[in-house]
């Protein structure tokens, strides 16, 4: 998978949430890890990450549909295996984010004057 497509995707996606140019946004993904999430053989985006820290970039097509129970849990598992947990942060209003997370498996553990953060110590909807 070449990084540039990944970029490219992570790039469209960040421009309608930031007043960031594609040059500032290039700049500022270059110390972000890109890991490539596919859904029933398709490219449906991808995940940013700096160490444990994680945040889901996702296709327009595939939003809202591509992120299941178990394509989620295959995704994470290793990610989750690898740093030991993960953690993501969410703007203190984006209510659609805070499901999101919270859906699969995240947790609060503090807040600031701007985020709300969570973790994941185990990977999501793992079978008891």
């Amino acid at each position: 998978m070449k990084n540039e497509t990944l970029l490219s995707i992570a790039i469209d996606y960040l421009r309608t949430v930031t007043h960031l140019s594609p040059e500032q946004l290039r700049g500022y993904l270059a110390d972000w890890k890109l890991v490539p999430y596919f859904y029933r053989g398709q490219l449906a985006g991808c995940a940013l990450m700096k160490g444990s820290e994680i945040h889901f970039v996702m296709r327009p097509e595939w939003r809202g549909v591509a992120f299941r129970r178990d394509s989620a849990h295959r995704f994470l598992k290793p990610l989750v295996a690898a740093h030991g947990g993960l953690t993501t942060r969410v703007q203190l209003n984006d209510e659609l984010r805070h499901r999101f997370v919270t859906r699969i498996g995240f947790v609060e553990t503090h807040r600031s004057s701007s985020f709300v953060f969570y973790g994941l110590d185990r990977a999501p909807f793992a079978r008891k």
